[in-house]
């Protein structure tokens, strides 16, 4: 079976709710980054002008491209609420198997043990 051959990019658009979109302050871009944004559609140009936090990786390889405004990165209060009920739930469902709670009372020993 051959491997398919992926050519291209993928861009990312971060999440910014936190910041109305009249608070986004653009970075000031660098010649890469001008490089990249100026093979973009001009629809998401005028998006990252304005301040949109965007990642732009090759598919190929996953490398980061280039990376726009990720200072405007931020979640908002539900959404951070969201995400640590998520892990809560997450870990307490983890901890109800007996052998995973086998497993933390070994680590907290060996912890114990290190400090003593």
């Amino acid at each position: 079976m051959k491997e398919k051959f992926v050519m291209g990019t993928v861009v990312l658009e971060f999440n910014h709710s936190g910041i109305p979109d009249k608070d986004l302050k653009p970075e000031v871009f660098t010649q890469q980054q001008l490089i990249v944004l100026e093979q973009m559609e001009p629809a998401l140009q005028k998006k990252i002008r304005r301040g949109y936090p965007v990642s732009v990786l090759d598919k190929q390889n996953g490398d980061e491209l280039a990376a726009f405004n990720m200072q405007n990165v931020k979640p908002t209060e539900a959404e951070v609420n969201l995400l640590a009920k998520a892990i809560l739930d997450r870990i307490l469902e983890w901890r109800k198997d007996p052998e995973h709670q086998k497993q933390l009372e070994e680590l907290v020993k060996a912890q114990d043990n290190k400090t003593e």
